[in-house]
């Protein structure tokens, strides 16, 4: 099926220096008759339209809900007639209903909410094929809540979410892991691919670093409403302070002859501080969490969250229940349609008075039974937040499980069949709690699991009160990609050729929806503000590039930029290490915002390792004939398209590849060996024997050996991942570089 060029390919490779030099335009052409791309420019230009118009209506309630009869099976043949929506008990008109199945297209749909299945909202580049947007089935985001994991119930979930991107995740989902605390900055890329998710879910870390305590916020909040020495919650934190911080010195209370009363002193004004430190990483977490919600209400199909924790409090700081921030997050998902599962990462437990690495407790029976009570209560007490995060947004709460991914499963299962039901609410009253209430008429034996409520807010002063380049970097910071512009990145590490920059990185902005301010004689402007910002492992800035763009356009130029879109090129000099790579567009005349990200890593050269530069890919164009023509030349850059930062080439193209090889020892690639495997998913669909790799290197400079072949495979529509292995037999080590990519038909 596969076979490589025998000859080098010093003319056919692709080289990264051409890639950082490349001029517009630099995107391959669109398949098509001009008419037929005017056709379709036309047809994305009134779905813009819609979009604009309808998020002007910002009381817009968007409703997922999942029906099951008696049975717990899915009930798929219901209209808009047999539904019945309240809001505070008040009949509602429903104005959007659709029938949606994941993996499939939406059926009785009488119109489509907003943000839905406009081509802006969808996550692709709006040039992309319909059938491309429509295989868009979930779009599922694994919150990692680092800041309430232990590691080792971090430990559980980093298991759980590998076996969810190995065997759970579908070709038709698009998924995003996102973790709170400092390893967030890099995990944030919504993808299809396998391997990213992989290493997201390798680099999570957990930020708990709390020693396991008996002192609980639970027992904390009874203290500090106590505000007094002689109750049974003082009482008992300074037991446990007297157990677990060492403070056994006894000063009696002169008027009360207390023994303990030092211990309750200390017992009550840590109590204060234990609140506090809950409340700021409830607050830290639940913002985060909110942001995502927000960002999701723009995406396509099914927007699942699947949020795992050890659960949190929601003990206020002067002990009372403090709702506010889950309300804040239940009411932003709610109003979009999002649902969120919670996952609690402790599983199985046995009572914690029995955990001996919580602090040696000694007591009587009757303060054990107390103890005990206090800390199923703070179990409870825990969860209580994690339970309205699902139930108020149409999802359910899993507890005392050890099987995540059954639970991942189950949560996922249920809504491969769901309704997408939206409906303008009264205005006025904000700031109040609205009770949602959706029943299926005539069918009390029918389950509705939806959206229960959401508070009503005002519009945010934030927005207004931005400047448009704060807006920008918002949105750059956001955990997941906004696609009001179209915006996709690709980064290489590439060390060679005649500068000292190890790391190609491209941002290609697609023209067809861009705002020419056109001239009667065809002609007009581009004018973009781009920003690309280097963030390390940490979530640390390392650089930042502004870049106006604006250019004067011929009518020609404008047509060309409209086919081609607008290329942003760079080479970066970055230290060894993991980076990601994040660009925003920002164009001034409508304010609208794209941004893209992508993750890249620089191997230390420096220690002699044998390593590989990343694989690079591009179409053949054709071969020379003898003539000096080309045999099956296309009018194409032949690079392939960048869509989700992969490249999508069309059937039937023979593909090239390229990488340098670093670090081979004694000018040797005669002891060098190179292997290709070719995967779709976790399956391995072709594998190359091991041969030498020395008839394939093009060119030998001071810094590595360049190699270059070539693909002939007639690979159906799909996802891929083309493998390169390259060993060093006297050595005995192996280094593996890989690229994904797709074709379509």
């Amino acid at each position: 099926m596969i076979s490589k060029l025998i000859r080098p390919l010093a003319a056919a490779a692709l080289a990264a220096s051409q890639l950082a030099a490349a001029p517009l335009p630099l995107r391959a052409q669109t398949v098509g008759t001009p008419e037929s791309r005017q056709q379709e420019r036309e047809r994305r230009d009134q779905g813009l339209d819609r979009e604009e118009v309808l998020r002007v209506r910002t009381n817009l309630v968007e409703l997922s809900a999942v029906v099951t009869d008696g049975r717990g099976r899915a009930v798929e043949n219901l209209s808009k007639e047999d539904f019945e929506l309240l809001e505070n008990n008040r009949p509602q008109q429903i104005n959007f209903f659709t029938l949606e199945r994941v993996g499939g297209t939406p059926q009785q749909a009488s119109a489509s909410p907003p943000g839905a299945n406009s081509p802006a909202a969808e996550g692709a580049r709006p040039g992309a094929a319909p059938a491309a947007r429509a295989s868009v089935g979930r779009t599922v985001v694994l919150f990692v809540d680092a800041l309430h994991l232990t590691p080792s119930g971090l430990m559980g979930v980093k298991k759980a979410l590998l076996r969810f991107v190995e065997t759970q995740m579908t070709e038709g989902d698009l998924v995003a892991v996102v973790s709170t605390g400092a390893s967030g900055g890099l995990l944030g890329q919504l993808t299809r691919e396998r391997q990213l998710l992989r290493a997201a879910v390798g680099r999570l870390a957990a930020q708990a670093v709390q020693t396991p305590s008996f002192f609980t916020p639970y027992l904390a909040a009874r203290v500090v409403r106590e505000n007094n020495n002689d109750g049974e919650a003082t009482g008992l934190a300074a037991r446990i302070v007297r157990a677990e911080d060492g403070l056994t010195a006894t000063v009696v209370d002169p008027e009360r002859n207390d023994p303990d009363y030092l211990q309750k002193i200390f017992a009550r004004q840590k109590a204060v501080m234990i609140l506090a430190e809950a409340g700021q990483r409830r607050r830290a977490s639940l913002s985060a969490l909110r942001a995502v919600a927000e960002r999701l209400s723009e995406l396509p199909g099914q927007r699942l969250i699947a949020y795992f924790s050890d659960g949190f409090s929601m003990e206020g700081d002067k002990g009372e229940f403090d709702s506010a921030e889950v309300e804040s997050v239940t009411s932003r998902a709610a109003r979009s349609g999002v649902v969120i599962y919670s996952f609690d990462a402790r599983g199985l437990a046995a009572n914690p008075i029995f955990d001996v690495s919580a602090g040696d407790f000694e007591a009587g029976a009757s303060q054990t039974v107390q103890m005990s009570a206090y800390l199923a209560s703070s179990v409870t007490e825990s969860q209580n937040g994690m339970n309205a995060l699902a139930k108020d947004t149409g999802g359910e709460p899993f507890f005392n499980t050890n099987d995540l991914n059954k639970a991942l499963g189950r949560a996922l299962d249920e809504n491969r069949v769901y309704y997408r039901i939206a409906y303008h609410s009264p205005e006025g009253e904000e700031g109040k709690f609205r009770r949602v209430t959706l029943r299926v008429k005539n069918h009390p034996d029918y389950k509705v699991r939806a959206q229960r409520g959401y508070r009503a807010e005002a519009e945010d002063a934030r927005e207004t009160a931005q400047t448009p380049r704060q807006k920008l970097i918002r949105a750059m910071v956001s955990p997941l990609p906004s696609s009001a512009i179209a915006v996709e990145a690709s980064a290489g590490f590439y060390a060679g050729g005649a500068d000292d920059a190890q790391v190609s990185f491209r941002a290609h902005i697609d023209g067809a929806r861009l705002d020419y301010g056109e001239q009667p004689d065809k002609s007009g402007r581009a004018d973009l503000e781009v920003v690309t910002v280097v963030y390390d492992l940490g979530g640390k800035v390392i650089s930042s590039f502004p870049e106006p763009i604006k250019m004067a356009l011929a009518p020609r130029g404008v047509e060309l930029a409209k086919t081609y879109g607008i290329d942003s090129v760079k080479r970066l000099s970055l230290k060894p290490g993991l980076y990601q790579v994040r660009v925003g567009v920002r164009e001034p005349s409508t304010e609208r915002v794209g941004t893209s990200s992508v993750v890249v890593e620089v191997p230390d050269l420096s220690r002699g390792k044998l390593a590989l530069s990343s694989v690079f890919l591009r179409a053949d164009a054709g071969e020379p004939d003898a003539a000096g023509g080309a045999k099956g030349a296309r009018q194409t850059t032949a690079r392939g398209e960048f869509r989700q930062g992969v490249q999508v080439f069309r059937r039937g193209d023979p593909l090239i590849y390229q990488f340098l090889v670093y670090n081979a020892e004694g000018g040797g690639e005669a002891d060098l060996s190179m292997r290709l495997e070719l995967r779709q998913g976790e399956r391995v669909i072709y594998a190359g024997a091991s041969e030498p790799l020395a008839p394939l290197v093009v060119k030998r400079d001071a810094k590595g050996a360049e190699v270059g072949g070539q693909l002939k495979a007639a690979l159906p529509p799909g996802t891929y991942e083309l493998r390169v292995s390259v060993r060093d037999g006297r050595r005995k080590k192996t280094v593996v570089g890989a690229v994904g990519f797709s074709v379509e038909r």
